[in-house]
C-alpha cells in the first residue's frame, strides 16, 4: 500500500464520504493499477460529490 493510499484511508476512517479524499484515494489506486477499487471509490467520490458546485480534477501523472 502507497503512502497515499494509506493517508486517505485514514481520512476516510475519521470523515467518512470526505470527497477530497476518496478524489485521492481513487487517484493512488488507479495510479497503482487496482482498478476495480479504483471504479469502487470512483463511484463513492461521484456519491458524495453529486451536489458540488464544481468538479475535481487533477493534472496528468
Amino acid at each position: 500500500m502507497s503512502e497515499a493510499e494509506s493517508t486517505f484511508r485514514e481520512d476516510l476512517k475519521k470523515n467518512r464520504d470526505n470527497g477530497w479524499s476518496l478524489f485521492g484515494l481513487y487517484q493512488s489506486l488507479d495510479q497503482s493499477g487496482k482498478m476495480k477499487e479504483a471504479q469502487e471509490v470512483l463511484n463513492a467520490y461521484r456519491r458524495a460529490w453529486v451536489n458540488a458546485d464544481f468538479e475535481l480534477t487533477a493534472p496528468a501523472f
